[in-house]
């Protein structure tokens, strides 16, 4: 049940979806001025931006069919976060020798099938097993819903390329000495939303919204604090160790 303070709290929820997407679409925009590595970036912020609008107008909706089209909506983003995420850090870091275009291929063939998954999910019912909406106070509602094998698997794969860009950030941060502060800042930039949907999937906050969407809010501020203060795209690793190799 979703007290009158919660209601209120989820306003606020919205408002700030909005302003992250704004921040996020900024910063997207704002990266394609950089190399191709940064395009792959530009990709993950407009994504990202796109599921926080996307979430913040099937909130924002009451009917129960206006929502679970926008839950479908959202995912347009959703399927490209994790995939775009993976890709920019691999090559952040000089490590995409092996991302060959069957390999690119491979990579999107996973959102490919989960946008098919979410949109025939009346036919089939895997991606998700049913869902309704819970009216609260001020003609407000709450989306409720039970996943399916589908959605699991999206999780267990994203978790899987998450984990591998974290690994791949950290084994940077041992590496190097020069860009330890740019790297620190694209592993915070990326733990945030990870935490964020951990909770959500997990069930671990009672609040009823995903948190992955609105973390994307303070992962915008981190790299614009990045970008602003400490030149996070100015000169990445795999272009600095290119200029130290020419110098020996």
């Amino acid at each position: 049940i979703v007290t009158s303070g919660q209601k209120k709290m989820m306003g606020l929820y919205v408002t700030l979806l909005f302003i992250s997407a704004i921040i996020l679409t900024g910063l997207g925009i704002y990266s394609l001025r950089y190399t191709n590595v940064t395009r792959i970036f530009a990709i993950l912020m407009i994504a990202s931006a796109f599921w926080a609008i996307g979430d913040g107008i099937r909130l924002s909706v009451s009917a129960e069919a206006a929502k679970f089209l926008w839950a479908k909506i959202r995912y347009f983003g959703i399927v490209l976060v994790p995939t775009s995420a993976f890709i920019f850090v691999m090559r952040y870091t000089g490590r995409d020798r092996w991302l060959t275009p069957p390999v690119f291929a491979l990579l999107f063939l996973e959102p490919l099938l989960i946008l098919i998954a979410v949109w025939t999910n009346d036919w089939h019912h895997l991606y998700w097993r049913e869902f309704w909406v819970e009216p609260v106070a001020g003609g407000m509602t709450v989306w409720h819903s039970v996943h399916g094998p589908v959605h699991l698997f999206h999780v267990v794969y994203s978790y899987v390329l998450i984990g591998v860009s974290g690994i791949g950030l950290v084994l940077e941060f041992v590496s190097l000495q020069a860009s330890r502060v740019q790297i620190g800042i694209l592993s915070l930039a990326t733990l945030l939303p990870f935490v964020g949907n951990v909770l959500s999937t997990l069930e671990l906050v009672t609040f009823p919204v995903d948190l992955t969407p609105i973390s994307f809010l303070l992962t915008g501020l981190v790299v614009s604090l990045g970008i602003s203060r400490f030149q996070l795209f100015d000169l990445i690793p795999v272009a600095r160790n290119a200029v130290i190799d020419s110098m020996h």
